[in-house]
């Protein structure tokens, strides 16, 4: 089996003409709240989101998610 090697984490942002995928930031926390309390969004994730509960399970900062996991 081919040995895959240590990658750099995260890595660079992937960029294509119309999209920027890239670690999250702080910055994107009130987005990602905003999302996940969406009844739209809930009904895939499997129940209907609430802004207060989003709120909740949404680290302030991204550090915050990876310290808990």
């Amino acid at each position: 089996m081919t040995e895959l090697g240590h990658d750099t984490w995260p890595p660079a942002p992937i960029s294509t003409e119309r999209l920027v995928l890239r670690e999250s930031e702080a910055r994107d926390r009130a987005a990602f709240v905003e999302l996940f309390a969406s009844p739209e969004v809930g009904t895939h994730l499997g129940e209907p989101g609430r802004a207060t509960r989003s709120s909740a399970r949404c680290p302030r900062r991204p550090d915050d998610a990876r310290a808990s996991s």
